[in-house]
């Protein structure tokens, strides 16, 4: 799927190559990568470029979020949920607004009845955005981010088909 989806203020898209010095942007910094389990710190040009050449037109496994005409966070889905937003937005709506664009196109192209995703404890931020988008709590699991190489408690969650639709 390598369309486009429109909300009330975001685009969200494929990644294109030119995208990569505002992902560089939005990762290097080590309270964003924290929360992350897969991105290293430091985040470089490299990883950037790397990370959209393996994800060119795989929407919806990985978007770019563009807000006022810049690049300011990654989405997507691939049975799991995942997102980052650059620091500059946070507490703006942004990870709500572009995730429940994202899980409504996704059910509706899709089969598949169940969504999962996860936050690493702390992240209150995501937790209270998944919270609120319809997951649930499945187990606790222990993970070493990338970023920091310390373990720590992430806690794995789920979103039904049916409750994402009745939650409209």
């Amino acid at each position: 799927m390598s369309k486009t989806l429109k909300t009330n203020r975001l685009i969200l898209r494929p990644l294109r190559p030119g995208d990569a010095p505002a992902v560089v942007k939005g990762v290097q910094d080590i309270e964003t990568a924290r929360w992350l389990t897969q991105v290293p710190h430091p985040y470089t040009l490299e990883d950037a470029q790397t990370f959209i050449a393996a994800n060119l037109n795989a929407m919806p496994k990985a978007a770019a979020i563009e807000h006022n005409g810049s690049v300011v966070g990654v989405i997507g889905i691939d049975k799991d949920l995942g997102y980052w937003l650059d620091k500059s937005v946070w507490g703006d709506g942004i990870a709500l607004e572009a995730a429940e664009a994202l899980i409504d196109d996704y059910f509706a192209s899709t089969s598949e009845d169940t969504i999962t995703s996860g936050y690493i404890l702390g992240n209150n931020r995501s937790r209270k955005i998944l919270e609120i988008l319809g997951f649930s709590n499945l187990e606790m699991e222990r993970a070493t981010p990338l970023s920091t190489g310390v373990e720590v408690d992430l806690q794995r969650m789920s979103l039904s088909r049916a409750r994402w639709e009745a939650r409209k």
